[in-house]
């Protein structure tokens, strides 16, 4: 059922018409999909490796690619979090109340960009496939970088 609004003359839609929860979730699988299929194309994580000053230290050169990672990370979780605003609106909905729909799929895009610290980091540091303390500290850092990343983002919406 649709109405209109005698001062403005626009068309009100009716509940049936209003996306719901499960339609913004379902938007935003579709979203951190597209995200990660285009980020395979892009990553360079060669280029981030390159941009590391020396160090006779694998343990202080992998914790300076987790951070160049996380750099590499922000402007995707940053378009997670405005596609999440954009959405939210059109379906009326408060993105503040809605942080349940978006902390899962921010954790995706985290977990992919944690991945490739650890797959790319292989390429300096052959024993990151059984990382010992250091190498633990520098990808703990590195979620611990990424989660307030996403903080920030979600904090003003």
């Amino acid at each position: 059922m649709t109405g209109t609004d005698q001062r403005t003359d626009n068309v009100i839609p009716g509940p049936g018409r209003l996306p719901t929860r499960g339609d913004v979730a379902r938007s935003m699988d579709e979203t951190v999909q597209a995200l990660l299929a285009g980020l395979e194309t892009v990553v360079d994580c060669a280029d981030a490796a390159r941009r590391l000053t020396p160090v006779e230290d694998r343990d202080e050169r992998l914790d300076r690619f987790c951070a160049a990672i996380a750099e590499m990370a922000q402007p995707t979780l940053a378009a997670l979090a405005e596609r999440f605003d954009t959405v939210c609106r059109e379906a009326r909905l408060d993105p503040r109340r809605e942080r349940a729909i978006i902390l899962p799929r921010a954790e995706m895009v985290i977990a992919y960009f944690k991945e490739l610290a650890i797959l790319h980091g292989a390429a300096f540091d052959r024993d990151l496939a059984a990382p010992g303390p250091l190498q633990s500290e520098a990808l703990s850092r590195l979620d611990l970088l990424l989660h307030t990343q996403v903080d920030h983002l979600l904090e003003g919406r």
